[in-house]
C-alpha cells in the first residue's frame, strides 16, 4: 500500500510536519507513533471519518453543479407566430422537451411583434423583416415565400388575376393574418 507521501508526491518529512501542525491546531493527537508504525487515535479515527464524509459531500455538491451545467433545465418562454409556430416550430420544441425532460417550455402564439424584454420572453420566432432589435440578437433561420392559390372550380367561374391589383379586386373571402394572441403551456 503506497504511503501518503508517495501519493502526494512529497517527502515523508513534509507529511509528518503537516500532520504535526494539524494536531497542534486541533489540540489533539491524531496518531499514536512508534518507531515501526503509526496508528490513528480514537480522535484521529473520528476526525478522519468526518473529513471523509465532508469530502464526499463536497464531491456530490460539485457533481450536482456540473450536472446542472451539462443538463438543459429550467423554463424557456417562446413567442411564435400562430400558424407557423403550431405547424412547424412546436413539433421541434416538443422533441426538444422530450430530449431534455427538465426543460419546461411555455409557448405563446401571437402574430404581433412582442417585446422580449418587457414581456419576459427568452426567444421569439418571427416571419418577415425585423425592427431594430437594439441589444438583442437576431438571426435568419431560413427564407419563406408566399404563394397565392385558387381552387380549380373558382378559376372556372372567375378569370385568374394577372396583377396584384387584379388580386385585390377579385371576389373571394379575405383572411386576416392578424389573429388574437393565444397562450398555451406545454410540457
Amino acid at each position: 500500500m503506497p504511503s501518503a507521501a508517495a501519493i502526494l508526491h512529497v517527502t515523508r518529512s513534509a507529511v509528518g510536519k503537516t500532520i504535526a501542525r494539524l494536531e497542534a491546531r486541533l489540540g489533539v493527537a491524531l496518531f499514536q507513533r512508534t518507531t515501526r508504525r503509526q496508528l490513528l487515535t480514537e480522535e484521529g479515527e473520528q476526525f478522519y471519518l468526518q473529513c471523509r464524509e465532508a469530502l464526499e459531500r463536497i464531491r456530490e455538491a460539485e457533481e450536482t453543479l456540473q450536472r446542472g451545467k451539462d443538463e438543459v433545465q429550467g423554463r424557456l418562454r417562446v413567442s411564435l407566430p400562430v400558424l407557423f409556430g403550431q405547424r412547424c416550430v412546436a413539433p421541434l420544441l416538443f422533441r426538444l422537451s422530450q430530449r431534455y425532460p427538465l426543460l419546461k417550455l411555455e409557448l405563446h402564439y401571437s402574430d404581433r411583434q412582442v417585446n422580449l424584454l418587457e414581456e419576459g420572453f427568452d426567444l421569439a420566432v418571427r416571419i418577415g423583416s425585423l425592427a431594430d432589435t437594439g441589444s438583442l440578437r437576431a438571426r435568419a433561420l431560413g427564407e419563406h415565400g408566399m404563394v397565392l392559390c385558387a381552387a380549380a372550380e373558382y378559376l372556372r367561374q372567375q378569370p385568374a388575376p394577372q396583377t396584384i391589383a387584379g388580386v385585390e379586386r377579385a371576389p373571394y373571402p379575405r383572411l386576416s393574418a392578424q389573429r388574437p394572441a393565444t397562450k398555451m403551456a406545454t410540457v
